[in-house]
C-alpha cells in the first residue's frame, strides 16, 4: 500500500536508531553504511524493484543519526567538582527543585572561552537568584555529580539528560553567583509563551496546593507539584495518565481553536492556519514532550487531510507525527513518555477491533472498555518496565473520569485564554476545575484501597517486550481463524498474567548492598523468599524519607516487592534511618526490628509511631538473640547488650552487628560499630568469623581494628560509603585490605554490590566498575 509508504520508512528510521544505540559504532563507517544503503534503494527504485524494500536506507539513516546525535554530547568542559564561570543564554522558564529552581542554559562561555559544543546544562540556582526565559547571565558555581543509575533496574537520570541534550549540572549554591547581563534575547515566540504560562502560575495559584497540582498537571503535563504518595496513589489507580498531555486535551485545543475560526467565519485554510497556531501554542506551553507532539501533529494532520479531501490515514498520521520527533531528537526513542505515547495510540487503532470483540456489548460504553482494554494490553508491558505496577482498577476508573479530567482540561483551557485579560476573571473556571480534582482524588484514594486494585510487579526483562509486543501483533491475525475469539482472549489474559507472576526463591541467599550514597542499605533475600531490610540511607539534613522514596523503595519495586518480612535498624543516625520510613510506609512489613539501647531515642521512637500505624509489630534485640529466616538460613545478633556499650548515648558503638549464616557461607553486618563496641566483640567468644564482612562505619578510622579484621578473615570486604567531608574509607582501611589481596567492594565506585551464594560458592556483581 503506497500510501504506508511514510510508516514503514519511519519504523524503519526508528529500529535503525536502536541499532546504533546498541553498537554504537563509529560516525564514518555508519555514514558509509548510509551511502551504500542509498545506492542500493537507488537500483532497487530504477529496477522497479520492491518499493518497500527501500526501508534498507531509512534504516542505515537512522542507524547514522543517532552516532552523530550521541558522540556530539561525549566530549564536554565540565568536569564533576571544577567550579566553573559561565555565560549564557537562559532557555527556560525557571521551575521549583529542593529549596530552589532550576533552568536550562545555554552556554555561549565558559571559563573566560568561547563554549563550541551543542550541549546545554542544568542550572541549579537558590531561591531568591531571579532569572526570567532569554535572559543572558553570568553565574558561578560548581559542576555537580551526574545521576547515574548505581543500583539494579535504576532510573537513569544522567542518561535521561544526555538524550535531552542536557551535558552538565551546576549548583550555584555554597558561594556561586548568578548575574544579569541582558535581558530580553530569547525566542519572541517562547517569551510570549512564558509570558502566557506566567499569568496562568498566578492564576492557579489562588487554588489549594494540592489541586493546583493537580490542575496543573492535568493541563500541562507538570508533575513536578505532586507529592510521593499522590504519584503513588494515582499510578496504582491508572489515573496518572490524566497527568499525560494526550489525545484528549488536544482535542479540546481543536474545538475551542475551530470554534474560534467559525466564529470568525475562517475558511477552510484559515481554520487550518488558527488550530495549527493554537496547537503549536499549547505545545510550547508543555513543553514539546512527545505526547503532545504526537496528539497535535495528528490532529493538525487530520485536519489538513479534510481540508484537501482526503480520508485520514491514522498509521500514516503517527508517522508523520513520530518522524519530526525523532529527527529532532533521536534519543527520545528510548524515553518512556514518547513509547507509551505511541505504543498506546497503536494499541487502540489495532487492538480495539479486535477487544471489542471480546465483549458482549456494543455500546458506547463497551466501545469505550474495548479502547481502555485495548491500549492496556499495548502499555502494561512498559508500564511494568518503568513503573512497577499493573492496575486492574484503571481500567474501569479511567472510563469513569475520562469525562471529569476533561472537564478539568476545558475549564483549563478557558483559564488559560482568559488569563491575559484578567486573572481574577480567569480564576472563575479554575476554581471548578480545583473541586473536580478533589473529587478525583478522593475516588483515587478509595480505590486504591481496594484488594487487588493493582499489583506491583518486578521489572520484566527486555526479551519479554519483545515477545509481548510480538504476540501482539499476530494477535489479532489470530482471531480470523477457527476458535480465534476464546484463543486471544487467553492469551492476552496469559500476556497480562506473566506481569503480576511473583518472583520465586531459587535456592541461593542474595545479599544486595545498595548505593545509597553516605549510608547503609542492605537488601536480604533467602532461598525461599524471605526479605529484609537492614538500613535505609538518608543524609542529615534531607527529606526524612527522600532515599526512601527515591532509592529503596524504587528498587523493592523493581523485584516485584510489596511486602517484607522484616526490617531492621542497626542504630538511628540519619544515614541508616531516615530512608526507612518510606520502606514502612510504602510496604506491608511483617515485624520492625531495632537493638534494646535504642528504645528511647527520638528517632527510633518516631520510626516505631510510622511502624504501629501500619499495624506493624515492633520487637528489640541484643546480643545471643537469633532471628530464623527459615530453617538453615539465620540471622545472630552479636551486638549490643542490653545495656549497650557504655550506655546509650554511644550510637555507633552500640550498632547492631548481624552475623548471616546459610550453611558454610556468613556475611558479617556491622553497621557502625566503631573501636569501643569492636572490643567488646573481641572480649567474648562469638563466633565472628565470616566469608563477607561489611566493614563497620563506612571504612571510618575509628574502626580500623586488625585484630578484629584478623578474627573475621573475609574472603571479601564491602564498603558502603558516598561523597562525604569525613574521610571515608580512610586510606589505612584501605591499603589494609590491599596488602592483604582481599578484593574490596565500594558502593561509591562500584554501585550496588550484589552477592549470592548457594552456602559454599559466593557470586559478586556489581552495577558499575566491576572488581577483577
Amino acid at each position: 500500500m503506497m500510501q504506508r509508504v511514510l510508516f514503514f520508512h519511519t519504523i524503519g528510521f526508528a529500529f535503525g536508531i536502536a541499532l546504533g544505540n546498541i553498537l554504537n559504532i563509529p560516525v564514518y563507517f555508519a555514514f558509509l553504511s548510509a551511502i551504500i544503503s542509498g545506492v542500493m534503494s537507488l537500483i532497487i527504485i530504477w529496477f522497479r524493484g520492491p518499493v518497500k524494500l527501500t526501508v534498507i536506507f531509512t534504516l542505515a539513516v537512522g542507524f547514522f543519526w543517532v552516532q552523530v546525535n550521541s558522540s556530539q554530547y561525549l566530549v564536554t568542559p565540565f568536569l564533576v567538582g571544577d567550579k566553573v564561570e559561565i555565560q549564557g543564554l537562559a532557555i527556560s522558564k525557571p521551575v521549583p527543585a529542593g529549596s530552589g529552581q532550576v533552568f536550562a542554559l545555554r552556554p555561549d562561555i565558559v571559563n573566560s572561552k568561547e563554549y563550541i559544543g551543542s550541549g546545554r546544562i542544568n542550572v541549579f540556582a537558590e531561591e531568591g537568584q531571579v532569572v526570567h526565559y532569554g535572559d543572558v547571565v553570568n553565574i558561578k558555581g560548581k559542576v555537580l555529580p551526574e545521576n547515574g543509575a548505581t543500583n539494579p533496574n535504576q532510573f537513569d537520570y544522567g542518561a535521561y539528560l544526555k538524550r535531552k541534550g542536557i551535558v552538565a549540572a551546576v549548583s550555584t549554591a555554597y558561594g556561586g553567583s548568578i548575574k544579569l547581563i541582558e535581558r530580553d534575547q530569547g525566542n519572541f515566540f517562547l517569551k510570549q509563551v512564558y509570558i502566557l504560562k506566567g499569568k496562568m502560575d498566578m492564576v492557579l495559584a489562588h487554588l489549594p496546593p494540592r489541586q493546583q497540582g493537580f490542575v496543573s498537571g492535568m493541563l500541562f503535563g507538570e508533575k513536578n507539584q505532586l507529592t510521593y504518595q499522590e504519584r503513588t496513589i494515582l499510578s496504582q489507580t491508572g489515573l496518572m495518565d490524566a497527568f499525560a498531555v494526550s489525545g484528549m486535551h488536544m482535542g479540546f485545543v481543536v474545538l475551542l481553536a475551530g470554534y474560534l475560526a467559525y466564529i470568525l467565519k475562517a475558511g477552510k485554510w484559515a481554520r487550518l492556519f488558527v488550530v495549527g497556531l493554537a496547537v503549536l501554542f499549547y505545545a510550547a506551553v508543555t513543553g514539546f514532550t512527545a505526547s503532545v507532539v504526537r496528539s497535535g501533529l495528528m490532529a493538525v494532520i487530520g485536519l489538513l487531510a479534510y481540508s484537501l479531501g482526503e480520508e485520514k490515514d491514522i498509521p500514516t498520521a503517527m508517522a508523520a507525527a513520530a518522524l519530526p520527533i525523532l529527527i529532532y531528537r533521536p534519543l527520545d526513542l528510548f524515553d518512556a513518555g514518547f513509547q507509551l505515547s505511541f505504543v498506546a495510540a497503536w494499541g487502540v487503532i489495532y487492538l480495539t477491533p479486535m477487544t471489542k470483540e471480546w465483549l458482549p456489548g456494543k455500546g458506547p460504553l463497551a466501545q469505550a472498555l474495548a479502547a481502555a482494554i485495548a491500549a492496556q494490553l499495548a502499555m502494561a508491558p512498559l508500564i511494568a518496565y518503568y513503573f512497577n505496577v499493573l492496575t486492574l482498577a484503571g481500567l474501569i476508573l479511567g472510563i469513569l473520569v475520562a469525562a471529569p479530567v476533561g472537564l478539568v482540561v476545558l475549564l483549563g483551557l478557558v483559564s488559560l485564554i482568559l488569563s491575559p485579560l484578567s486573572i481574577e476573571i480567569a480564576s472563575l473556571p479554575i476554581y471548578g476545575a480545583g473541586l473536580v480534582t478533589e473529587i478525583i482524588w478522593q475516588v483515587a484514594q478509595l480505590v486504591s484501597r481496594i484488594p487487588g486494585a493493582f499489583f506491583t510487579v518486578r521489572t520484566p526483562h527486555a526479551s519479554y517486550l519483545f515477545i509481548h509486543y510480538t504476540v501482539l501483533i499476530f494477535l489479532p491475525m489470530l482471531f480470523q481463524k477457527k476458535y480465534g475469539k476464546q484463543m486471544s482472549i487467553v492469551i492476552g489474559t496469559v500476556l497480562i498474567f506473566f506481569l503480576a507472576l511473583p518472583v520465586w526463591g531459587n535456592n541461593n541467599l542474595a545479599v544486595t548492598f545498595l548505593d545509597v550514597g553516605q549510608g547503609d542499605c542492605i537488601f536480604i533475600e533467602s532461598p525461599s523468599g524471605r526479605k529484609v531490610v537492614i538500613d535505609g540511607g538518608g543524609k542529615m539534613g534531607e527529606n526524612s524519607a527522600d532515599i526512601g522514596e527515591r532509592i529503596v523503595v524504587p528498587f523493592l519495586k523493581s523485584k516485584g516487592i510489596d511486602k517484607l518480612d522484616l526490617v531492621i535498624n542497626t542504630h538511628p543516625h540519619h544515614d541508616h534511618i531516615n530512608g526507612l520510613e518510606a520502606v514502612i510506609r510504602e510496604m506491608e512489613v511483617g515485624a520492625f526490628l531495632t537493638a534494646v539501647p535504642f528504645l528511647g531515642c527520638p528517632e527510633t521512637r518516631e520510626l516505631i509511631e510510622v511502624a504501629e500505624k501500619k499495624k506493624t509489630n515492633s520487637e528489640a534485640v541484643s546480643r545471643g538473640d537469633i532471628i530464623v529466616l527459615e530453617p538453615g538460613v539465620e540471622l545472630i545478633v552479636l551486638a549490643p547488650t542490653a545495656q549497650g556499650v557504655y550506655g546509650e548515648s554511644n550510637e555507633n558503638s552500640n550498632s547492631l552487628v548481624l552475623k548471616l549464616c546459610y550453611r558454610q557461607t556468613s556475611f558479617l553486618l556491622t553497621g557502625d560499630v566503631e573501636d569501643d563496641g569492636l572490643k567488646e566483640l573481641l572480649k567474648g567468644d562469638a563466633d565472628i568469623q565470616s566469608e563477607v564482612l561489611k566493614l563497620p562505619h563506612h571504612g571510618s578510622k575509628n574502626a580500623f581494628a586488625p585484630a578484629f579484621y584478623e578474627r573475621v578473615d573475609p574472603l571479601v570486604a564491602v564498603i558502603t560509603v558516598g561523597r562525604n567531608s569525613f574521610g571515608h574509607p580512610h586510606d589505612t582501611v584501605v591499603s589494609y585490605w590491599e596488602e592483604r589481596g582481599i578484593p574490596v567492594y565500594r558502593t561509591d565506585l562500584h554501585g550496588a554490590v550484589s552477592i549470592q551464594t548457594n552456602g559454599a560458592k559466593i557470586w559478586i556483581q556489581t552495577v558499575k566498575n566491576p572488581v577483577p
